[in-house]
């Protein structure tokens, strides 16, 4: 019932390969546990802002102390500060199994959790699969991640706040296709980006691009039905060349940010969708208003084939698309991809960048 974190100042090397994959689990065999240990917390010196727009944790200074998930004191709880490329380390083809364990009240472990980390860190090939509460979270800081894979999470699979200034480019989103409903009180969605009401941190800024998300009966059960994406608050969200299916209710809904208690929404998040394809029952948008620069390919029917690529009607663009990046930093840049979706169609299931490394069958729509 441990959680390994990763303290302010230290770092941890976790570096595999596509052959040997490193594992953190519980002991007993498989991964088909739920819930049976913590997971991996990340904490850093990386900027982290506050809640109602108070700005930046460390002030005139260099080094704060936000109280985070999963410690239980002063060492092991807290972090922030004013290092942007702080460096926590790599995570490279590593899979986190069975993890979400309650450390106590309010107090719940995602998979992944980033705390302040700085994009000297390497966030790559890594997978988190059935974890009870989210899959990957970031607290602020300002690590990107490339290539991630979230499969049978209880909660959400990617999700963002308190001031997180990243890009993620090539993520598979993909709930259990058995689990008839989410347990105790997680609301699962694919991803979540907050920054609401009273809680509203403006400077939450999020790119993702090549993006599969697929629902299943966790997110569709009687009276708990969510969207794909939910991106709420004063928060900025660019989402590009990605898909959404499997929702009954709509597969995006954009909500802003009611900072009087007025009741009606004062502070608008800034909201990208460029290419984002949705095929969910109850169409595309739910909520108070649709994406500021809705260029995008609208709701369509598509499908995906065993290398969780789009068919190449639907995910074929005619042009790479230039996508920018949130600056933060680290110079990072994308891919100009001309495909919609993680995975280019038309990809051999052998040749596509999870196989191999990934749990086996953690992948599998049938």
């Amino acid at each position: 019932d441990g959680i390994l974190i990763v303290t302010r100042g230290s770092r941890i090397v976790a570096d595999g390969t596509r052959n040997a994959p490193i594992t953190f689990s519980s002991l007993d065999d498989g991964f088909n546990g739920l819930g049976e240990w913590g997971g991996v917390v990340i904490q850093g010196f990386a900027p982290h802002f506050g809640t109602g727009d108070t700005g930046a944790c460390f002030g005139d200074g260099t080094v704060c102390n936000v109280e985070g998930e999963g410690g239980s004191d002063v060492e092991t709880s807290r972090f922030g500060g004013n290092i942007p490329d702080d460096d926590s380390g790599i995570l490279r083809y590593v899979r986190i199994a069975e993890g979400g364990l309650v450390a106590g009240p309010n107090n719940e472990v995602n998979g992944l959790t980033m705390q302040g980390v700085g994009h000297g860190t390497e966030i790559s090939f890594v997978q988190v699969h059935n974890n009870l509460d989210d899959a990957f979270e970031w607290f602020g800081g300002t690590v990107n991640a490339r290539y991630i894979v979230a499969t049978g999470n209880d909660d959400d699979d990617i999700d963002f706040d308190e001031g997180w200034r990243g890009n993620v480019q090539y993520a598979l989103a993909v709930k259990s296709q058995d689990k008839p409903s989410p347990t105790g009180s997680n609301d699962p969605r694919g991803v979540e980006a907050n920054s609401g009401n009273e809680d509203y941190v403006p400077q939450t800024n999020g790119a993702l691009a090549n993006i599969t998300v697929v629902g299943g009966p966790l997110v569709n059960s009687p009276n708990t039905e969510r969207p794909g994406l939910l991106l709420r608050g004063a928060v900025t969200a660019s989402i590009y060349n990605s898909s959404v299916q499997g929702f009954d209710t709509a597969c995006v809904q954009i909500q802003d940010a009611d900072t009087d208690g007025s009741g009606s929404p004062d502070v608008f998040g800034a909201i990208t969708l460029i290419n984002v394809l949705g095929n969910c029952a109850d169409g595309y948008y739910s909520g108070a208003r649709v994406a500021d620069q809705d260029d995008n390919a609208g709701p369509l029917m598509f499908s995906l084939d065993s290398a969780l690529a789009l068919d190449a009607t639907s995910g074929s663009l005619a042009s790479p698309v230039a996508i920018p990046a949130v600056a933060n930093g680290s110079g990072f840049t994308f891919d100009a991809t001309d495909y919609i979706g993680a995975v280019e169609p038309g990809t051999a299931v052998g040749d596509a960048w999870w196989s191999g490394w990934t749990i086996p069958g953690s992948l599998d729509l049938n």
